[in-house]
């Protein structure tokens, strides 16, 4: 934890994605693969799919058989009931043992007892939540696969790389035979596998091909559908509460602006205006998606301007993160995981056209 990220000590360093936690992330990637390798190797494949017929009715499309369903979800039950946040706890536990610079991609990584951290204790409770969400929904897994595609494109997002899921079923199964005890049999340790190979495969998806990153028809009418409905709140609103959710992700963003020094810099007239103009770069974004060749030398010339007031690569990601937060709040339960994984490819073609090559030394 020594070595962290040289933004730690400013209140911009919430930006997820500068150029050190790409460093680091690759880093601990190479760890993990080895680690994760190591946890993973059993003599015989003793939890491989033996036996297992794919063309029986019985198999699932995560390849487990209604008997193995059963002791995930008997398992679970059993897991659960020690409690979410210390399952939570050891889990993580277990994740920065295998890696350790793992703990270099998470906020709490400068804590002086990262174990302590209320933010470790809520994001490794959520974590447990969310594997329970599969269990609870493993005999319907079409239900929980766009929770799940939603959840791995915003983890792109956070430095995430495709071998961190390695670890961490590799982590998982160290925590289950940890709680479980005796309990964890072969047979739950061979369900467990095949379940956990299903959620990443799921997750990954092919957020990390960016020849699948092109919004499909259906996307591009997700999108406009969506963007009518929360420019009907009013541009100026819609604008003013993007910049909001800008400031609470990243405050330090504020000093590039020249309303800066304003005594309530919501009511100013400076980013009134300013967010207005904002609003309107989503508006011709979304009614270009049918011209991207038109779109892109709009954006290019706007990213130009933009790197001349001092704006870095980093802090496209602030603004995608906020407009996702904007929509959420403006959407309510119309913002679906379809629909955030529609805006999240828009955000990517909008900032990958303003970044360019302007940042290449």
């Amino acid at each position: 934890q020594g070595s962290g990220c040289p933004e730690a000590g400013r209140v911009s360093c919430p930006v997820r994605r500068c150029r050190f936690r790409r460093s680091v992330a690759m880093g601990a990637a190479m760890q993990i693969c080895t680690s994760a390798k190591e946890m993973d190797r059993r003599p015989d494949d003793e939890a491989g799919e033996v036996g297992m017929d794919t063309d029986s009715p019985l198999v699932s499309k995560s390849g487990l058989m209604d008997r193995e369903k059963a002791v995930v979800k008997t398992t679970w039950s059993k897991a659960a009931a020690l409690g979410v946040e210390n399952v939570g706890m050891l889990l993580f536990r277990n994740i920065f043992e295998i890696a350790p610079e793992a703990v270099q991609l998470f906020p709490f990584r400068d804590d002086a007892d990262i174990y302590e951290s209320p933010v470790l204790k809520s994001h490794a409770s959520k974590v447990v939540i969310a594997v329970g969400t599969v269990v609870d929904g493993i005999d319907n897994l079409d239900e929980v696969t766009p929770v799940l595609q939603s959840l791995g494109l915003r983890h792109v997002g956070y430095s995430v790389v495709a071998v961190h899921y390695e670890v961490v079923g590799a982590a998982l199964l160290k925590t289950l035979k940890a709680g479980l005890g005796d309990a964890f049999t072969v047979e739950a340790e061979a369900s467990w596998r095949k379940l956990w190979a299903w959620i990443r495969t799921t997750m990954i998806s092919d957020y990390y091909d960016e020849s699948n990153a092109a919004l499909t028809k259906e996307e591009k009418s997700l999108v406009e559908s969506t963007w009518a409905q929360v420019v009907g709140l009013g541009k100026e609103n819609v604008g003013v509460l993007l910049f909001k959710h800008i400031f609470e992700i990243a405050p330090e963003a504020l000093q590039l602006f020249k309303f800066k020094d304003e005594s309530n810099v919501f009511e100013s007239t400076l980013l009134k205006s300013h967010s207005n103009k904002v609003i309107a770069t989503v508006d011709v974004a979304v009614n270009s998606l049918g011209d991207l060749n038109v779109l892109v030398a709009v954006l290019r010339a706007l990213g130009e301007r933009h790197a001349q007031y001092g704006v870095v690569p980093a802090h496209y990601d602030v603004v995608g993160r906020a407009l996702l937060k904007t929509l959420r709040l403006g959407l309510g339960e119309g913002f679906t995981p379809k629909v955030e994984v529609a805006w999240t490819k828009v955000f990517r073609v909008v900032s990958s056209a303003m970044i360019a090559d302007l940042y290449q030394k």
